[in-house]
């Protein structure tokens, strides 16, 4: 420390009384005891010799120096693996890394096992032995027939063992035993197919061109595949039973950074699906038909499908008038409603029934008579206002921008927010000074656009 010797009394077995007695001199010495745990006298001992080691740089320097110190032992114990760690990961969390082959969870640490080398692993595979009892065999013949990955708890196996790194450990029905999880990947080659999916019948059949379905899971009696693409609000998941039941059909919805035109679209699917039962997915390439389904049933919508579908048919009216393209946001609040209803009055040239506070400038006039009309103004108890813009105006909404331009108001009545305040602030004012009144509607707002509404420059016109 500097250059300086210097004591750290650590106090084992005894107490400060004890001190006081025996060793007076030592006994003001601030100290630590080993009474509270020996991990606790090593971080107050670290925090007094290295302190920096507490910060976050330091403390992110050395974790990937100890992951990387690890990685180099478990490489050289197990020649022809790879390994990977992740600190942080929740226990339940599926790896889905190409190449993982096991995965080992300890103390808020994930430890992946990669093959690193096939070769060297080719005439030496993983082996793996033990006995599934209880719900454990029922488990595994699931994980066989459907290919779903599976959990075992400490009781559903035992006598477990395995030449696979990390597995060592785990034997079973010994409840400080960790869990057993098994988790069935498809091979890498697993290709994806294009397709095109339609949703209902004619007049009102509503299709998406162009989806890319891939397998997720295979077993011995149904495999599932799932549709997606990036732009569309949805991912459409089929189970396709593999000795002739019926296939099945489930969807995930994600409409967060999803175009409204895009979930319009949906809606509409949504909607022309639950009128006719049918659906169909058609590969591109080879026109076969992946799942047809004529008698689809769709649980029931925990929306109000009205005002969903009357909500986002506002957003986009506003798209296509404006020339935007709009998002749908993460969240909502109040102004992105009240930006959503004047943006519509502007487009409807109607008024806006809302609330708006305005702040007009008196300026102290020279003379006496034009000063005391502009206090009579102020007695008036509402007045009618017609602001004209100098300076454009720009409207967002979900944060982006919509429209800039020159927008005129009128308001037929309003009413200065504190009268007696303004009038006094406006007979002290020197002249020629300017005073800020505040004036709030008290009937419908009309917005008028001065100028033709023009696309943002930030976002070209669709």
């Amino acid at each position: 420390m500097s250059g300086q010797k210097v004591i750290l009394p650590v106090w084992h077995g005894v107490t400060g009384e004890d001190m006081l007695r025996y060793a007076p001199i030592q006994a003001d010495k601030c100290a630590t005891n080993t009474s509270i745990g020996i991990p606790a006298v090593a971080k107050r001992l670290v925090e007094v010799i290295r302190p920096e080691a507490f910060r976050i740089g330091v403390a992110r320097k050395d974790a990937g120096l100890a992951s990387s110190r690890l990685i180099e032992q478990l490489e050289a114990k197990y020649p022809g693996y790879g390994f990977r760690v992740i600190t942080g990961e929740r226990p339940d969390a599926v790896p889905t890394a190409q190449g993982v082959i096991g995965t080992q969870w300890a103390d808020g640490e994930r430890i992946d096992v990669c093959v690193k080398d096939p070769s060297v692993l080719s005439s030496n595979p993983p082996t793996f032995s033990g006995t599934l009892v209880g719900k454990g065999i029922t488990k595994f013949q699931e994980a066989l027939r459907t290919g779903r990955a599976q959990k075992f708890l400490s009781d559903e196996f035992k006598n477990f063992s395995s030449s696979l790194p990390l597995a060592d450990g785990v034997t079973g029905q010994d409840p400080g035993d960790p869990e057993l999880h098994l988790i069935p990947k498809l091979p890498e080659s697993t290709q994806t197919v294009t397709a095109r999916v339609a949703f209902g019948t004619p007049p009102d059949e509503v299709v998406f061109p162009v989806m890319d379905f891939k397998g997720v899971r295979v077993g011995l009696e149904e495999v599932e595949i799932v549709g997606a693409r990036k732009s569309l609000p949805f991912a459409l998941r089929l189970t396709i039973p593999l000795h002739g039941s019926p296939a099945r059909m489930g969807m995930d919805i994600e409409l967060a950074g999803r175009d409204f035109r895009k979930i319009q679209l949906f809606s509409r699917g949504i909607a022309a699906l639950r009128k006719s039962g049918r659906i169909e997915v058609v590969n591109l390439e080879t026109e076969a038909i992946l799942f047809k389904g004529e008698e689809v049933k769709l649980g029931p919508s925990e929306l109000d499908q009205k005002a969903f579908d009357t909500f986002v048919d506002d957003v986009v009216a506003l798209e296509e008038f404006y020339g935007v393209s709009l998002s749908w946001p993460s969240s909502f609040d109040d102004d992105d409603f009240r930006s959503l209803e004047l943006l519509q009055c502007l487009k409807d040239n109607r008024p806006f029934e809302g609330v708006f506070t305005f702040t007009t400038i008196a300026t102290k006039k020279d003379s006496e008579q034009e000063n005391a009309r502009i206090l009579q103004s102020l007695d008036a108890a509402t007045s009618s206002i017609w602001v004209q813009p100098k300076e454009p105006s720009q409207f967002l909404l979900f944060g982006t921008p919509v429209f800039t331009g020159l927008v005129g108001t009128f308001v037929e009545r309003a009413e200065i927010l504190d009268a007696d305040a303004a009038k006094s602030a406006f007979r002290s004012a020197p002249p020629g000074s300017t005073v800020s009144i505040e004036i709030r509607s008290c009937s419908p707002v009309s917005l008028r656009m001065v100028e033709a509404p023009s696309p943002s420059a930030s976002h070209a016109a669709v």
